[in-house]
């Protein structure tokens, strides 16, 4: 039976520690394993957290979500080999991308014996809507399933009321808000809400500033439940898709989900987005060149890289003739849009790089290895690696990619980084064998990209096991967004 693993995270002062406090006091009659990146922060209370029922390990020094991963899946992978676990309570440092976490804690080797619980995210509500707090805080907050208000007793009422007002300007939102002072929240922000709302109709906009009240703005004082899809692909077997029919002017509204692990190809589905012919439509989708939201608005599409990880979501709004056989239509061609098994198996042995234009420039190993300035040992480079190399600017120049722009870099198993800077990645070098023969996969093979003494931003991309694709972006087509 799978392990539940749960991360709270949030920035330093807001209370997070405190909060796993509370709930392992309230988890007194479990096994519970704790990992906590402690990064300059004051370690927790091995006695706080429950005494001889739990089993805590630190990772001091660095960040779990860029410089540390692999000691982070060692000490969950240690947790996991004690076994009889009930759950497992994850506390990244406050400087922590919660999307990354969650991104290792997929891709680890026995992310099967996991079951992620909701991101829970711990906020200081007075200090975010006074502008204390910078974008990555924000990123932070938008992005959590379960949010949590801790020290509302330090902020003033108007204080809280614009907090609230920003909670309901986001989509698609936590599923629950919780307010409340020296982290006493109830145990049941560690579980999946079991019932879906009502889908709200697509605003004009999403995250705004929190010093400007959204015009449906009501208070987060209580949970707010909502679907989490358990199916592997497709649609929810509980019924995702909530159908609300045409008004009386005309316009038929619908809602589609599908499950976390459900990825979408990114080309096909723009494809279908673009055909919908919608009058409104947001849509946040799990696809295999990242997490992107989509907006139809006025007839423009427009697309955003996304921090937000959990089920894959569209509102639509369809006025046409026909507009219900529209909508079902639609649904049918999301799901036909859906990347198949045989396309992953089919990208492991070869590397792509898909160009702005659709184009998709494929690379074997022997044609990695014919490309000039090779690298026959990469220790010369990075000491703590062996093998032959490529390098990536060399690799980018041979599939036509321009000087400027984004790209993503994916991996066999999804995972997918944040966009980085085309000046960055052309740094890397990608190792593509060892001893003559092809990189084997405990050590990161068929493909594996480095990026030597790499730092922020590019710190998700400076070593990338099993890589089989680089998605490029043309100058401000795929900007980055905490949504």
């Amino acid at each position: 039976m799978p392990v539940a693993v749960h991360v709270v995270a949030g920035f330093l002062g807001t209370g997070k520690t405190t909060v796993l406090q509370h709930l392992m006091l309230g988890l007194s009659r479990e096994r519970v394993g704790v990992v906590v990146n402690d990064f300059g922060e004051a370690a927790i209370d091995r006695e706080v957290l429950g005494g001889d029922r739990s089993v805590v390990r630190e990772i001091q020094g660095s960040c779990v979500c860029c410089t540390a991963p692999e000691g982070f899946v060692a000490a969950l992978g240690e947790l996991l080999a004690r076994g009889a676990l009930d759950r497992i309570l994850v506390e990244p440092t406050g400087l922590a991308r919660p999307s990354d976490v969650i991104d290792t804690l997929r891709r680890a080797p026995f992310a099967s014996e996991l079951e992620l619980g909701p991101l829970v995210v711990v906020v200081d509500p007075g200090r975010l809507v006074r502008g204390e707090l910078s974008d990555e805080v924000l990123a932070q907050a938008s992005v959590a399933d379960v949010l949590v208000a801790n020290r509302t007793d330090t902020a003033s009422e108007l204080e809280l009321e614009l907090f609230r007002s920003w909670v309901a300007s986001l989509w698609p939102g936590p599923h629950a808000v919780h307010e409340t002072v020296r982290g006493r929240v109830p145990r049941s922000v560690l579980a999946w809400p079991d019932r879906p709302p009502a889908p709200p109709s697509p605003g004009p906009g999403a995250g705004h500033a929190p010093g400007a009240p959204a015009a449906d703005a009501h208070t987060h004082t209580h949970t707010h439940a909502h679907t989490h899809a358990h199916a592997h692909g497709g649609a929810d077997a509980g019924g995702g898709a909530h159908e609300h029919g045409a008004d009386a002017h005309g316009f038929a509204v619908d809602t589609f989900r599908w499950s976390s692990d459900a990825i979408f190809h990114r080309g096909r589905l723009l494809d279908v987005i673009r055909a919908i012919g919608a009058e409104r439509l947001k849509g946040i989708f799990r696809t295999d060149e990242g997490t992107v939201l989509l907006q139809v608005a006025s007839g423009s599409l427009s697309e955003v890289s996304s921090d937000r990880r959990g089920e894959s979501r569209i509102d639509v709004i369809v006025s046409a003739p026909g507009a219900q056989e529209i909508l079902k239509a639609a649904r049918e061609a999301l799901d036909d849009a859906l990347l198949q098994e045989s396309e992953r198996i089919g990208r492991s042995q070869t590397l792509e790089i898909a160009l702005p234009n659709g184009r998709v420039r494929p690379f074997d190993r022997a044609s990695l290895a014919a490309l000039p300035g090779q690298i026959p040992d990469v220790s010369t480079l990075i000491p703590s690696r062996k093998g032959a190399a490529a390098r990536l600017c060399q690799i980018l120049d041979a599939a036509g990619v321009p000087v400027l722009g984004d790209a993503v870099v994916v991996a066999s198993d999804g995972y997918i980084t944040p966009p980085v800077s085309l000046g960055e990645l052309r740094s890397a070098v990608l190792l593509h064998s060892l001893d003559d023969k092809p990189l084997p996969a405990d050590r990161g093979g068929p493909f594996r990209l480095l990026i030597p003494g790499a730092a922020a931003p590019a710190g998700p991309c400076s070593n990338v096991k099993a890589v089989v694709r680089i998605a490029v972006r043309s100058p401000g087509s795929l900007a980055s967004s905490g949504l």
